[in-house]
């Protein structure tokens, strides 16, 4: 599975799928791009998360680190797109999640990690399993 790195989320709001009235999105910082619909943010978000893990992208963690990003405490379900007017007109709110792929495992300072290291000689596999706590220092 693929990591997901630094990201970027562009909130287009309310707007009609016939006619968008966002612009066409394009980076040279970022190399994916996942477009949400949704009654509300928290649909649209959703949706952008379900792309990405289409794709094969851990999405592990995700969520919060969204939510860090925007200072959201949870999902805003508002403002939402009234269900006739959805119909009638075609209205959803629409967000956009930008982002890089990372090579870097999600592993931080002082995690722990339990490595077995199995014996490799015949005298060695008479004792018993070496088992060794090693603190990964990654950036």
């Amino acid at each position: 599975m693929k990591m997901i790195g630094d990201f970027e989320i562009v909130d287009h709001g309310i707007n009609c799928v016939d006619f968008p009235r966002c612009e066409f999105l394009s980076s040279e910082s970022f190399n994916h791009i996942a477009n949400g619909i949704g009654d509300g943010p928290a649909e649209a978000v959703c949706d952008c998360i379900a792309q990405m893990q289409m794709i094969d992208f851990n999405i592990e963690g995700i969520e919060k680190r969204i939510l860090e990003q925007m200072g959201w405490n949870t999902f805003p379900t508002q403002p939402s797109i009234d269900p006739e007017e959805r119909e009638k007109r075609n209205y959803h709110y629409r967000i956009s999640i930008l982002w890089n792929e990372t090579h870097k495992l999600p592993i931080r300072i002082g995690d722990l990690c339990v490595v077995v290291l199995r014996p490799w000689t015949q005298q060695q596999e008479e004792t018993s399993l070496i088992v060794r706590v090693v603190i990964l220092l990654c950036t």
